[in-house]
């Protein structure tokens, strides 16, 4: 029999919980053994093999059987004893409980704490138990349920078996414990099963209910297309700000190249106009020096002299003009640097001023300068500060009618953080119009006439006085000087730097006056030196060795590299060269003439900025 029914395979099987000692098996009703072990009685069916105990938890007060204690008479009712008396079952008429008692929900608990419907912050919307979805925040996560079954009859042998979808594989005997514990749960969808038998091992049912898990806001479908949008907008953006950096950079290239291009065509045609400018300067200097003799010789012809007067202002103009050129240019590429010393600021005024008493007297106008008393040792440009004093004081003189004023005042002004020599050219002239002081310092902006029948100037003179200026850090402001005239101020720092050398300084009013441009002592006997003359222009050669050859002995060559040939055999004591020529130009030659010559030569060079 154990054969056909596997007693031994269920009653004996761990997880059945029969480890006892078998002591009698009786044939009951259709498909049902009894049998009875040392503890208790158990009712096995072979067809659903599953096996009811009966002990002291569900009716049966004897414990402890003993072996060969059963009989079973012919009722078919079963006798056995135990450790308290004698028991009879009555195998045809036993009743069990069949009925199927529901599964209730009693409580929930989320993080340990009880959840009541309606409560605040509770997940429950109603009773647990009539709950059929739960939906939790995404740190909801650790949850208990509890759980009963309807059947009262011997309620502590009800048992009880659980599963949730998405967590446990197989069904778990919970046995007759009632509350179930899930901690950690993932965000997501699950699904809580729980099977209850009653005291007579008979199936209840089963009940479920659905968990959500939601997830936090950051990893839900619409903040992932949130993040999908931002993730294709910076994409886009960044895909604009690459296209629109690479047209920039393309752009900023061509621009580049252009600007290149600009700057070496300027370039060339600063080359160009240089070199078209001082070939002017070489007729210019062949038509005013003859012509000056001309003067001399044909006063008496009426008519002649002022024809002569004529050409020669024009030619004066235009070489006056182009000298202010060629100075604008250098100014503004950068190449006339400044040429710093020290001199005394008050001395150097006073040279310019005794230089314009004379015009001011030709003109009858009254010049007055006002410096102050003590000496003002400056580091400054002393050419370029001369030409700034003599462009403003020029245009002064210019445009104030006979019987005027113009001052020319030097004041200093000390602070805490700075000192400053401040300079004012005040005229009683014509003045300038509003429109005209703004663009007055523009290179041809304004040439107007000479006020005392003079011709007018180049238009370069104040460009170029306000860019020295603004070389040594200073600043200048023109404007009207009520009742009529004009007024020019002037601030340049006040420094004074002992590494540079100090220039001298003429101030004697008597030897100003009777000084005369253009010419200067020789103080040499004439015929005993030989002067080498260098320069690429025939004409210039033969102009200047017939004027110099009425007292020195005159050598000529057409290129520095003649000029060094020739200063190897002969005995020279000057060489005029001019700057640009073939082969060798004249700045070269004059460095290697202090290189290589070491007889007794005083080299010197001329350029025809000052003819």
């Amino acid at each position: 029999m154990d054969t056909d029914f596997q007693i031994k395979e269920h009653l004996f099987h761990s997880g059945n919980n029969y480890l006892e000692d078998l002591y009698h098996v009786a044939e009951g009703k259709e498909n049902q053994l009894w049998l009875m072990t040392n503890k208790s009685i158990l009712l096995y069916d072979t067809n659903t093999r599953l096996i009811r105990s009966f002990d002291s938890h569900n009716g049966l007060n004897l414990k402890d059987f003993s072996a060969y204690s059963c009989w079973m008479d012919i009722n078919r009712q079963l006798w056995f004893s135990g450790n308290r008396g004698i028991a009879m079952l009555d195998t045809e008429n036993f009743p069990l409980n069949t009925s199927r008692s529901p599964i209730i929900f009693t409580d929930l608990l989320v993080n340990n704490r009880v959840q009541h419907p309606l409560a605040p912050e509770s997940v429950l919307k109603q009773n647990f138990n009539e709950t059929r979805t739960l939906s939790l925040n995404y740190n909801q996560t650790n949850i208990a349920i509890s759980y009963t079954c309807s059947n009262f009859i011997y309620p502590d042998n009800n048992t009880f078996f659980y599963k949730m979808d998405g967590v446990d594989e197989e069904w778990i005997d919970a046995n007759n414990r009632k509350t179930v514990y899930y901690s950690n749960l993932r965000p997501g969808h699950y699904r809580f099963h729980i099977k209850a038998f009653n005291n007579d091992n008979m199936f209840c049912g089963e009940k479920e209910i659905e968990i959500i898990v939601l997830p936090p806001f950051w990893i839900r479908w619409w903040a992932f297309l949130m993040y999908a949008v931002i993730i294709y907008l910076l994409i886009h953006r960044y895909v604009i700000y690459r296209q629109r950096k690479q047209r920039l950079e393309h752009e900023l290239h061509l621009k580049q190249i252009e600007q290149q291009k600009a700057e070496e065509l300027n370039h060339e045609l600063q080359l160009f106009f240089t070199q078209v400018a001082h070939e002017f300067r070489t007729p210019l200097s062949l038509i005013l020096n003859p012509l000056d003799e001309i003067q001399d010789k044909i006063i008496h012809i009426a008519g002649v002299q002022e024809a002569l007067k004529l050409i020669r202002r024009n030619a004066q103009r235009l070489l006056a003009l182009v000298n202010d050129l060629m100075d604008l240019r250098k100014i503004e590429s950068g190449t006339d640097k400044l040429n710093l010393s020290n001199f005394d600021f008050n001395d150097f005024t006073k040279e310019v001023y005794y230089t314009f008493q004379g015009i001011a007297g030709q003109r009858h106008l009254k010049f007055l300068l006002n410096l102050p008393n003590t000496p003002i040792m400056a580091t400054f440009d002393r050419e370029a500060m001369e030409k700034v004093l003599f462009n403003l004081l020029s245009n002064a003189f210019k445009f104030t009618p006979e019987g005027g004023e113009v001052h020319l005042s030097v004041t200093t002004e000390k602070t805490v953080e700075s000192k400053s020599i401040l300079i004012e050219i005040k005229d009683t002239g014509i003045g300038i119009s509003p429109e005209d002081v703004e663009k007055i310092f523009r290179p041809f902006a304004l040439s107007r006439k000479d006020l005392h029948g003079n011709i007018s100037g180049s238009g370069v003179g104040l460009s170029i006085t306000r860019t020295i200026i603004e070389h040594h850090k200073g600043t200048i402001q023109i404007q009207n000087n009520p009742p009529h005239g004009t007024c020019i101020h002037i601030e340049l720092p006040w420094v004074f730097n002992p590494q540079y050398t100090i220039s001298p300084t003429i101030i004697d009013e008597e030897d100003v006056r009777k000084e005369d441009i253009g010419q200067f002592p020789l103080k040499v006997n004439l015929l005993e030196k030989t002067i080498l003359l260098v320069d690429d222009n025939p004409e210039i050669l033969n102009y200047l060795k017939k004027e110099l050859g009425k007292s020195f002995n005159i050598l000529t060559a057409t290129n520095g590299k003649e000029a060094l040939g020739m200063l190897q055999q002969q005995n020279i004591s000057l060489v005029v060269s001019d700057v640009m020529m073939p082969e060798i130009d004249g700045i070269e030659l004059c460095k290697r003439i202090k290189q290589t010559i070491t007889c007794l030569i005083s080299p010197s060079s001329y350029s025809r900025q000052k003819p």
